[in-house]
């Protein structure tokens, strides 16, 4: 008992040193005039250390209009939950907490109003109240006696560290010591998002040592080894004040992707109310599988799907969250799959014709790996032309299906994509449901990155059509600013997810339980235990409103296209593109010791090294993160792709930061 509380108190020092270290900067002052009203000196101060920290004091990272959000209260919040979670005995349940306030769904819905209209932002009080019903109405895996699962409540050092990503927001995952504990000498290994998905890697990796023509028919520098110990020896236990300084190593020496300069990614910073859903997830530590153990969340969960299902036009439709956008498109393959032949489930794809899916030269990777885990194999994946613009040309794609249909194999999947990975293309969603409902095939909408256009009023049009596309990927985690993972997949078919997945394990799923079993979605999920993705989610559309995460897109896309025109004007830079679909802005810098020369074949080839060495200088500065791409199958070398997102929202004078800093580096590198 004395080490819980001991380690339960670690969570307060944990909270403190992440507002104060580097990942936030913000002026005092200013924050507290800005937030008169909260209560307590400590939420003054919390809120003068919190904001995603800027590259100098007199550039900060988010000088955006009040109109889109207020900053300091938006960070307050964090400060409100964790007192919340401990006045609530969420972290320590007390010996006469309740383990569940048990609710039917019916009766559960007229307390916590779960809904999502097109509602104004809540106020911080409004905000907290929700998450007072949340935490009231969930179940606590964390009492002595919660022993309904194979997991129940987590280490406090646990949920501290789940605390320190959620704050940073990256991925990454302790391989060694595993491998020394279960004797693999030689072995390696990898992180997943639940046992049903490391089964499925084994099975996958046996099928692939057994023939891997089934397959077909890293850190910059020096990792920072001797300044973090990441070795585990069979040490003692640490102090509070050991366990602070490697956390502060941790912060130190990660990438602060809510920098205004990170752009290196689809995603960057996130949103101050999704971390606060992410905390209270953590600290609840439950799994989404059944009404029983998460009743909140699970209506919570059916409620964004609806709101989602509603945004996109699928009127009667159905969906799930899933652990990233490549599990939701190989969800949706497997889907197009049972729907040509139901009966595959059962006893597998031999002897039938091959099955083959279409998906564009500039669409994501995610595809090939999903032909690949499936059996369907990388040849029958057929990558159709795109236009210099990355657009699947529809005309080359009813060719393709034409000469499979002629080789004996059978088409049955096309995956066209809303916002390529590279360019930001955004495929002619009715021109290829038309050749797909021609030759009778499933069309899946890739809108992982594009598909938060939906908010957006003024620029939602580029997502026409989505109520002809018989499944939907969307990654609120990308341009939006949800924290990672938050992956959404929708299906027009209500029953199919369920059809398709479901195992009827009889000690999870039981069909005697004493409240309506259809709350219990689990069994339409590949996974077993399924974090809770919906909740981060689904308090930014309650708190916000879908009018002001609207505005926030409009912003991204007004700054894409600001620093578009400003390239096009400006003296050393060349875009790839004359105009861009999204936020996704592809351009070259060209040193000044190039300039006015022949643009012979060797001249861009020594252009296409310029991008990469101006990245190492970024890097070994810390002044940006930007990444940079070739397009080999157009012919096309080396390239930086700058990638506006919602969260931190950027200005004018963060764009011409941006571009003075290129220019910098730029003229520093030998060439």
């Amino acid at each position: 008992s004395q080490w819980f509380y001991q380690s339960n108190d670690f969570h307060a020092e944990t909270h403190l040193f992440i507002s104060s270290s580097v990942l936030f900067d913000i002026d005092k002052k200013s924050t507290a005039e800005s937030t008169s009203a909260a209560s307590s000196e400590a939420l003054l101060e919390f809120c003068g250390s919190l904001r995603p920290f800027s590259l100098a004091a007199t550039s900060p990272c988010f000088p955006v209009p009040k109109t889109i959000f207020n900053m300091a209260e938006d960070w307050a919040f964090l400060e409100r939950v964790h007192r919340i979670l401990s006045e609530e005995s969420i972290l320590g349940p007390a010996s006469d907490t309740r383990v569940v306030d048990f609710k039917y769904p019916d009766e559960l819905l007229k307390i916590i109003d779960v809904s999502l209209g097109t509602q104004v932002p809540r106020t911080l009080d409004e905000a907290e109240e929700i998450c007072r019903l949340i935490l009231k109405y969930s179940v606590k895996t964390g009492h002595r006696f919660f022993c309904n699962q194979l997991f129940s409540g987590c280490d406090p050092y646990g949920i501290a560290g789940a605390w320190i990503t959620d704050a940073l927001n990256t991925k990454d995952s302790v391989i060694k010591k595993c491998l020394e504990l279960f004797n693999f000498p030689d072995g390696d290994g990898i992180f997943s998002p639940g046992g049903s998905m490391s089964n499925m890697y084994a099975m996958v990796l046996a099928r692939f040592k057994v023939n891997p023509q089934y397959k077909s028919t890293g850190m910059f520098g020096s990792p920072p080894l001797k300044i973090i110990d990441v070795s585990l020896g069979t040490q003692v236990p640490r102090t509070l004040d050991e366990a602070e300084e490697i956390c502060r190593l941790i912060l130190k020496y990660s990438v602060k992707t809510g920098h205004r300069f990170f752009c290196n990614q689809l995603f960057s910073g996130c949103d101050p109310y999704g971390i606060a859903g992410a905390w209270i997830t953590d600290a609840l530590n439950t799994s989404q599988y059944t009404f029983e153990v998460a009743p909140v969340f699970t209506l919570i969960e059916d409620s964004v799907i609806k709101k989602c299902l509603e945004l996109f036009n699928f009127p009667d439709g159905d969906g799930i969250f899933s652990p990233g956008g490549s599990m939701s498109n190989m969800y949706a393959m497997v889907l197009a799959r049972f729907k040509v032949n139901p009966q595959y489930k059962s006893t597998g794809m031999f002897g039938s014709p091959p099955l083959v899916a279409f998906t564009s030269q500039d669409a994501h990777y995610s595809l090939k790996k999903a032909s690949h885990w499936m059996g369907i194999g990388l040849d029958n994946l057929v990558q159709v032309r795109t236009d210099n613009r990355g657009r699947m040309c529809p005309d080359a794609l009813r060719e393709a299906i034409e000469r499979v249909k002629s080789e004996g194999r059978r088409p049955f999947f096309v995956n066209a994509t809303a916002g390529t990975t590279v360019l930001g293309a955004f495929d002619d969603i009715h021109k290829l449901a038309d050749v797909c409902e021609e030759a009778g095939i499933w069309l899946h909408l890739d809108a992982c990155l594009g598909g938060t256009a939906i908010l957006s009023e003024r620029f939602k049009g580029l997502l026409r059509g989505t109520e002809r596309v018989q499944s939907l990927a969307w990654n609120p985690h990308k341009t939006l600013g949800a924290p990672l993972q938050c992956s959404i997949l929708l299906i027009q078919e209500k029953q199919l997810l369920h059809k398709c997945n479901c195992a009827n394990a009889d000690y999870l799923f039981q069909q005697d339980k004493f409240y309506d079993i259809s709350y219990d979605t689990g069994d339409k999920s590949f996974q077993c235990g399924r974090k809770v993705d919906s909740f981060k989610f689904w308090l930014m559309l309650k708190v916000r409103g879908t009018k002001n995460l609207g505005e926030r897109v409009d912003n991204a896309l007004e700054m894409s296209s600001y620093l578009t025109e400003k390239l096009k004007h400006r003296q050393g830079f060349r875009l790839v593109l004359d105009e861009f679909e999204y936020t996704n802005i592809c351009f070259w810098y060209i040193p000044q010791a190039m300039r006015g020369q022949e643009e012979t074949p060797d001249w861009w080839q020594k252009l296409y090294k310029v991008a990469p060495k101006i990245k190492e200088k970024m890097v070994m500065s810390g002044s940006m993160l930007v990444g940079f791409s070739p397009l080999l199958h157009k012919g096309i070398g080396n390239f930086f792709r700058m990638v506006i997102t919602c969260y931190p929202s950027r200005t004018r004078a963060d764009i011409d930061d941006f571009i003075a800093e290129i220019e910098k580096l730029g003229e520093s590198i030998d060439i």
